[in-house]
């Protein structure tokens, strides 16, 4: 009778539902065994589990667990946290996994001590409403609740972690010793000991365990504490990561990009970080970004920057979303819109670098509309969040009135608490405050001490003032010396007010032998930076030297330079330049109004309409004069509206 009952599944399935209905009626363990057939056996269960008819399964499981079958209480706890052949029930699951480890069954306290660890949520079992319905104080009988009476989700718990996986640890399971160094490491579960999760990490990783290989390689990477060896955490994280585990990846990416640039493997950096950021790592799509973003070690790739970046801000991101903002605004074309989009998504989330740059944004009007108010309300939430640069904004601009009530007293305060964290342009300021006495006691020493400090810390603007004040006696005699040295710090560190006044001191020898050609270095360093200034200067000297019209050249250039940069006084000078007879002069110049006029010069506009007009360096072309006084004209030219309207119909084609 035994035989035909192994083969035919409808009437073993039937037997073993009687079976179960006895185990749910009696008392625990009271179904003898002759009421079972031989065939229905942990074996037979097993084989059914193997040949996926889960619902044999289960029903073998239940009614061999209700005999006291260890084994069978481990294998109902999977079905029922896969939802094989059974509802699916994480309570019900563990509690199963429970009745096993009680009974020393090793695979169910390691998977305890792995539940209790991360915790074990019931994810999408039940839509939204049916939770809540759930979970209602006033559910009572309901549904849901007769299904659930227990709830859904097991919450974490790293002391019950810590004995399971203990317990599975000295039975053997290698990865119940990686996560018991884990905890061991951390203190998760209240016992914290590095050297023994230092031997559970080795005696996983003997057994090839990788979790045991990351844990080495975080342990001796300083991760968890204790002494670093570098060497020794690479070799464990290379193990790791060779069996494609991407957090190995990641932190084996990670520790080599902090060694020094000068021996760092960036080959091997981006290869983890790739590795591990295509695994869905969003901290290594981040950093890969990142890297790609700033060029650190490697070439500067916008394209691939902004790619990793949104991959990772899509996944929740703060700091990628960050990064993007200042990604799309310092691009050859700036899409300021979209970074203030994204600025705000971070701010709003509290992120106090967003909140920071939020302000910026709201204060130079880039994507947004200029708000100095509002400028000052982000500043403020990020200062609130201990961010440093929003310090030195808010005594800026209290310092000024701008988008808030003009305070000098609150701008000493903030220009403090920045130049107390390191800022050095706060330092300087808060120096300036001193030495006109604004919002603090008038102390001019202290103030120029201020600055002094501020410019031995690098700052390029506090160097200048140092400069300034040495070279008119501020601190006593004058030394222009000891200007020049200030005035240097501040060119090389690339201010151009720096460069120009250390021209003028080379000029006339003043401090420093003099040397014109180092002048005109210094003034053409400045001139690249549009520093109106050194342009003029940089004219009026070429001009000096001008030997005939040909040399005419350099010194038009640095006028026309001048005058596209919106100096209405260089456009005059140039405008006036069309009155010299020499007709090579002219059509230098004519070319000279042209690029000016193209920048929206008024002035040049209306010279070149009368160039047009008289036929002064080109053909007379009525048309053309009178494209180029209307332009003016509509710039609001009063001179060019009256030529306008007093051009003759006819055109006349004569040259001067």
């Amino acid at each position: 009778m035994t035989a035909p009952l192994a083969t035919a599944a409808p009437w073993r399935s039937a037997w073993a539902k009687v079976c179960a209905w006895f185990a749910a009626h009696l008392p625990s363990g009271w179904v003898p065994r002759l009421l079972l057939p031989h065939a229905d056996t942990f074996a037979t269960a097993e084989r059914a589990y193997a040949e996926r008819r889960f619902s044999d399964a289960v029903a073998l499981f239940r009614t061999l667990s209700a005999q006291g079958e260890v084994q069978a209480d481990w294998r109902l706890g999977q079905c029922l946290e896969a939802g094989v052949g059974v509802l699916r029930n994480p309570v019900a699951a563990v509690k199963s996994y429970q009745r096993a480890a009680d009974a020393g069954v090793v695979a169910a306290q390691a998977r305890l001590g792995e539940v209790y660890l991360t915790g074990l949520a019931a994810g999408d079992l039940l839509s939204d409403a049916a939770r809540a319905s759930l979970e209602s104080p006033t559910a009572g009988s309901s549904f849901f609740r007769r299904l659930y009476p227990e709830g859904l989700d097991v919450a974490a718990n790293p002391q019950a972690a810590l004995h399971w996986n203990r317990l599975a640890a000295a039975g053997g399971d290698a990865g119940a010793a990686a996560r018991l160094g884990h905890q061991l490491a951390c203190g998760l579960g209240g016992e914290t000991d590095v050297a023994l999760a230092a031997m559970q990490f080795q005696s996983a990783a003997d057994r090839g365990q990788v979790m045991g290989e990351l844990g080495l390689g975080l342990l001796h990477a300083g991760r968890y504490g204790g002494v670093v060896d570098e060497a020794l955490a690479i070799r464990w994280l290379e193990r790791a990561a060779a069996k494609g585990h991407s957090l190995a990846h990641l932190t084996l990416g990670l520790l080599l990009l902090e060694q020094p640039l000068a021996v760092r493997d960036m080959a091997r950096v981006v290869t983890s970080l790739t590795y591990a950021a295509r695994a869905g790592e969003v901290l290594a799509m981040y950093r890969l970004g990142e890297l790609q973003r700033t060029g650190d070690g490697i070439p500067v790739n916008s394209v691939m920057a902004e790619t990793w970046l949104r991959r990772a801000a899509v996944k929740g991101s703060v700091p990628a979303l960050v990064s993007l903002v200042r990604l799309l605004s310092a691009l050859e074309y700036p899409d300021y819109l979209t970074a203030a989009q994204l600025c705000r998504e971070a701010a709003d989330r509290g992120d106090a670098e967003a909140e920071y740059l939020m302000g910026v944004l709201c204060l130079e009007g880039r994507g947004v509309e200029p708000d100095a108010t509002d400028a000052v309300r982000w500043f403020e939430r990020a200062a609130k969040q201990g961010f440093v640069g929003a310090f030195e904004r808010l005594g800026a601009l209290y310092a000024e009135g701008r988008g808030v009530a003009q305070d000098y007293a609150a701008a000493a305060h903030w220009f403090g608490r920045a130049a107390a964290e390191g800022d050095r342009e706060a330092v300087m300021h808060f120096g300036t405050l001193q030495i006109h006495g604004l919002g603090v006691q008038q102390d001019p020493l202290a103030g120029l001490a201020a600055y002094q400090a501020a410019a031995e810390q690098g700052s390029s603007a506090a160097a200048l003032q140092m400069g300034i004040a040495a070279a008119t006696g501020a601190r006593g005699a004058v030394d222009y010396a000891e200007a020049a040295e200030w005035y240097r710090q501040a060119a090389a560190s690339g201010r151009p007010e720096g460069a120009y006044n250390l021209a003028q001191l080379y000029l006339q020898g003043l401090g420093v032998q003099a040397d014109h050609l180092a002048a005109t270095a210094l003034l053409e360093a400045a001139a690249a930076q549009d520093f109106l200034p050194a342009l003029r200067l940089l004219y009026a000297l070429a001009l000096a030297e001008s030997k005939g019209v040909g040399s005419l050249d350099a010194a038009l250039g640095w006028l026309v330079q001048a005058a596209s940069l919106g100096e209405e006084s260089a456009a005059s000078t140039l405008a006036a330049l069309l009155d010299r007879p020499e007709q090579a002069t002219s059509e230098l110049v004519i070319k000279g109004l042209e690029r000016v006029a193209v920048s929206g010069s008024a002035v040049a506009q209306t010279a070149l309409g009368d160039a047009y007009t008289r036929g002064v360096g080109v053909l007379v072309d009525l048309e053309n004069a009178r494209r180029w006084y209307g332009d003016a004209a509509a710039a609001g030219s009063v001179v060019a509206r009256t030529r306008l309207a007093a051009l003759p119909g006819a055109k006349a084609d004569t040259f001067r």
